[in-house]
C-alpha cells in the first residue's frame, strides 16, 4: 500500500472490510480498525463469517467508511489474513489505545 492510499485512512476510525465468498461474492463488513506501518488490524470472533471468508481466500479490499458502512472513500485492493498468537496480541494493544 503506498503513502496516498495510507492516508485515505489516516483520521478514520472504521474500514469497510470486503471479503468474497467461494463463488466470488463479495461481503462488505465495517469493523473498527488500528493501523502500523502499512498492516491493518480488525477484531473479530474466530467463528465470524468475515474470518471464514479470508481462511478460505486472502482476497480483499479496504476502504474508509463510517460505523454503518457508508464509503467515505475509494476502495483498496488489500491482502487479510488471521494473525498468529504474537501478532494478534500487537494489533489488540493497538486497538485498545485507538
Amino acid at each position: 500500500m503506498n503513502q496516498d492510499e495510507l492516508a485515505l485512512f489516516a483520521k478514520e476510525k472504521y474500514l469497510n472490510l470486503e471479503t468474497f465468498r467461494k463463488n466470488g461474492t463479495p461481503v462488505d463488513t465495517p469493523v473498527w480498525f488500528a493501523e502500523d506501518r502499512g498492516t491493518f488490524y480488525v477484531y473479530s470472533r474466530a467463528d465470524a463469517g468475515k474470518v471464514k471468508r479470508v481462511r478460505n481466500s486472502p482476497r480483499a479490499r479496504i476502504a474508509p467508511c463510517d460505523v454503518r458502512g457508508k464509503l467515505k472513500g475509494t476502495w483498496v485492493d488489500a491482502e487479510a489474513r488471521v494473525a498468529g498468537e504474537a501478532e494478534a496480541a500487537r494489533g489488540q494493544e493497538l486497538l485498545n489505545k485507538k
